[in-house]
This record gives structure tokens, sequence and C-alpha cells, in this order.
């Protein structure tokens, strides 16, 4: 992972080609298996360096972190697919959350509006990262239907 300098500037009317401009690359992607812990180390110090700087942190919400987030790592980040996937999903959805709503929705109409709401943006690519994430470094992790059910409801009242 390098940097390297900007093509062009952030413009909040062009986030969904942020989008599809990242993702274009998903036929490349290779569910993490050429991550070492040497390159997930140093790709840590570039998410850490994204989160403390001013642009990441003057976000109002999360679909905005996700665009800039999208559009610095296709800008300013020479990097593989699966390492600029493993940064996004650590920079912006540690906890699997979107995940988590994909596996409480019961249809994909019904996952695009829980996603909506509760993140403000749709990202349906995110969730086949997030699973091979979850595989790879979080084995762990609980993805059981009624706990995730419970979670959400304890948290929205």
């Amino acid at each position: 992972m390098q940097t390297r300098p900007a093509n062009s500037l952030y413009d909040p009317i062009r986030a969904n080609f942020y989008i599809k401009n990242f993702y274009i690359h998903f036929s490349k992607y290779e569910q993490f298996q050429n991550l070492t812990e040497e390159k997930i180390n140093e790709i840590e110090n570039f998410i850490q360096y994204w989160q403390e700087g001013i642009t990441f942190k003057n976000c109002d919400n999360l679909a905005e972190k996700y665009y800039k987030t999208l559009f610095y790592l296709q800008n300013y980040i020479s990097a593989p697919f699966d390492e600029k996937a493993y940064f996004l999903i650590k920079a912006l959805d540690p906890e699997l959350e979107i995940l988590e709503t994909y596996i409480i929705s019961n249809t994909k109409e019904e996952l695009k509006n829980n996603l909506l709401k509760a993140f403000g943006f749709v990202a349906l690519h995110m969730i086949k990262i997030e699973k091979d994430y979850q595989k790879r470094f979080l084995p762990q992790k609980d993805l059981n239907f009624a706990r995730i059910l419970e979670k959400r409801e304890s948290t929205q009242n």
C-alpha cells in the first residue's frame, strides 16, 4: 500500500461514481487470502492516519465517511483491491454491522431499506467482503440471528 498524489478533488455530487469506480475492481478480489500480518500492520497505519485526519473527522455521518473513504482509496492509495477492502471495513465497519443488517433482513428490498435507514447508504458488495473478513479475521464473532436482533432492539430502546 502506497500513497500517491491525488488526481482530483472530492465532489459529493459524484458519490455514486466513487462507489462504481471502487467496486469495478471487485473481480480481482481474493477474499483476503494474500494479506500477511506485515501487510495488515501496514494497512492499519494507513487507517489510523486516515481516521485522525480532518477530512474523516469532519464527516457528519457514516455515509459521508463511506463516500470520502472510497474517494481516498481510489485517489490517494495505490494497492490491490483486497488491501483497500480491508481498509474500508476496518475504517468504517469493524463491528460488521452491515453484515448483521444483512442477516436480519428477509428480502433484498428490506435489506436495502435497512441499510439506508441505519447507515445512510446501500453497499451490497460490502456484505460479501464482510462475510469473508469475518471468516478470516473474526471467526469467533457470533452472527446468530436472534442475538443480532436482540442487540438491535436493545439499542433502539
